[in-house]
C-alpha cells in the first residue's frame, strides 16, 4: 500500500510535514486501577504496566522515556482503533496512552490523566516529498492548511 499523505508526529525523519496542531498525551486507566485517583502520572509509575496500544501508536511509549537498560514496555494487546482501545481499558485489560484529542466526550469508567511533566507533541500532515507528491496530495495538504488557518483566525484569542 502506498500512502500519499497522512497525519504523523511532527517532525518525522525522512518525511516532509507541515505542523497542524499540538496535543497532549494522556494515560487512560480503568476504575479500581492503582493510578485511577491520581491527579497526574509520572512516567516512572508506568514502567511495570501492561499496555493496550494502537498498531501505529507505539511511538507514544518512546515519548515517556523508558530508561536505558530496562526491558521494553509490556504491550499486552494491539488494537486498530481508539474506540476498541478505550473499551478494553474500561474492561480492565490494561492501560493506554492516547492524545487528548482522540478521547471520547463521554468517558464513563475510564480516567484520562495527564502526565507529569505534561507530554506535548506536534501533529503534522506529511508527504514523502513535496516535489514528488501527487497533485491530489498537494491540494489536500494546501486545503487542510488553509482550513486550519481559517479556524484559528476565528478563535477569540487569535483576534
Amino acid at each position: 500500500m502506498v500512502v500519499d499523505v497522512g497525519f504523523l508526529l511532527h517532525p518525522t525523519p525522512g518525511i516532509e510535514s507541515s505542523l497542524i496542531t499540538t496535543d497532549e498525551l494522556c494515560v487512560l486507566v480503568p476504575p479500581g486501577h492503582r493510578l485511577h485517583n491520581q491527579c497526574a502520572i509520572k512516567p516512572g509509575e508506568l514502567w511495570e504496566e501492561s499496555f493496550i496500544m494502537s498498531k501505529t501508536g507505539c511511538a507514544f511509549l518512546q515519548m515517556i522515556g523508558f530508561p536505558p537498560g530496562r526491558t521494553d514496555p509490556h504491550i499486552r494487546y494491539h488494537a486498530s482503533d481508539a474506540t476498541t482501545i478505550f473499551a478494553m481499558v474500561r474492561e480492565g485489560l490494561g492501560i493506554t496512552l492516547l492524545p487528548r484529542t482522540m478521547l471520547p466526550e463521554k468517558r464513563e469508567g475510564v480516567a484520562a490523566l495527564p502526565l507529569d511533566p505534561p507530554q506535548q507533541f506536534q501533529i503534522g500532515l506529511g508527504v514523502q516529498s513535496q516535489e514528488a507528491a501527487s497533485p491530489g496530495a498537494k491540494l489536500f495538504v494546501q486545503t487542510a492548511l488553509t482550513w486550519l488557518q481559517e479556524q484559528l483566525s476565528q478563535l477569540p484569542s487569535a483576534r
